[in-house]
């Protein structure tokens, strides 16, 4: 999904575009993929912060999507050839080597990408403190 402010085009635009459209279209697409890599890297920092549990499963469900991206991107981002699937053969291995990864296991200091979260600026109202949490400024 290409935020509708990165392009103007109607979705019948988007079926039979013109060589602009289709141009401004693959640009997005691009420009998309290289955001969601910045998301990833900084989401793989993380990994090691998060419950045992869920944490092998984001981490090759992440690795999974961005090979999605790098395939739609080796065809030059061309959106008119059909969904990108990245084969069963190819998710074992994703898998093998996301599980061999060290750093998956370890917290990692970094220095956050804090221009990450601009786009969610305003999205959610700041909640109330849960009841059942203390205060320790109280």
């Amino acid at each position: 999904y290409i935020p509708a402010d990165w392009i103007n085009a109607t979705p019948e635009e988007l079926v039979r575009p013109s060589d602009t459209t289709e141009s401004a279209t693959r640009d997005a697409i691009d420009r998309l993929l290289t955001l969601a890599d910045r998301y990833y890297q900084s989401g793989r920092a993380g990994f090691g912060y998060l419950p045992r549990r869920p944490r092998l499963a984001i981490a090759i469900a992440a690795a999974v999507y961005r090979a999605i991206g790098l395939r739609l991107r080796r065809r030059g981002c061309d959106y008119q050839q059909g969904r990108v699937v990245v084969p069963r053969w190819r998710k074992a291995l994703i898998t093998i080597g996301v599980m061999l990864q060290p750093r998956l296991y370890v917290p990692r200091r970094r220095k956050h990408d804090m221009a990450l979260h601009q786009a969610l600026d305003g999205l959610v109202a700041p909640q109330p403190a849960s009841p059942h949490i203390k205060d320790p400024a109280a």
